[in-house]
């Protein structure tokens, strides 16, 4: 405790204090160590609205693949906090030919362009456990015409993971399909707006379907 009669102050008073070339210089010096962060891509955002609300209730193993030498948030897998518990983290080269299975299955975009859909969800269902959950964000047919569509999409999933369910939710509109590499900012409240019509990117949620147990 403070001694008797002596004031107190916050530290922020003492940073008030400092004159403004201090201040300066101590932004300065922390904007070089502190890293920069890289600008939200449309696609980050899109896999952002898509992983983020379904991670929480999810635990046990999990194994998030990556793409060689990728770096972005979400784009690439996603940040090690959302799936922290006992993650495992290899290529898609390296996942499907394991044989160790998981709780979940976690494929970002960045691999999934380039890997045809059908091995990514046969690869997939020989990875996760028969109770497990996969998560898969991939190129829909705006953006790729040989894509498949969402109810081929879910026809695959049964028939790799028949016990399993798939909900397959589309991203996009005719005006952000152009440059999923654009920052999201830039398009304000088109980003937004998804047209399951125009679907840039599918958001694929495969989990246990009681009803075939």
């Amino acid at each position: 405790s403070p001694r008797s009669g002596l004031p107190t102050a916050r530290p922020e008073t003492f940073r008030r204090r400092l004159p403004e070339p201090v201040r300066r210089m101590a932004r300065t010096v922390r904007d070089r160590v502190r890293p920069p962060v890289p600008p939200t891509t449309v696609v980050a955002h899109w896999s952002e609205q898509f992983l983020a609300p379904i991670a929480g209730p999810i635990t046990g193993t999990t194994l998030v693949v990556v793409a060689p030498g990728a770096h972005r948030q979400w784009t690439d897998a996603p940040p090690a906090e959302v799936f922290a518990e006992r993650t495992t983290r290899c290529s898609w080269s390296d996942a499907a030919t394991a044989s160790t299975t998981y709780d979940r299955v976690v494929v970002p975009f960045a691999v999934a362009t380039t890997v045809a859909t059908a091995s990514l969800i046969a690869g997939v269902g020989r990875r996760v456990t028969a109770d497990g959950a996969a998560f898969l964000l991939v190129p829909g047919p705006a953006l790729d015409p040989a894509r498949p569509d969402a109810d081929v999409v879910v026809e695959m999933v049964r028939s790799a993971l028949p016990h399993h369910r798939a909900a397959v939710e589309s991203f996009g509109n005719a005006a952000t399909v152009a440059d999923l590499d654009a920052v999201a900012t830039d398009l304000g409240p088109l980003i937004d707006r998804h047209d399951a019509a125009v679907p840039a990117v599918f958001g694929i949620a495969i989990t246990p379907d009681r009803s075939r147990q």
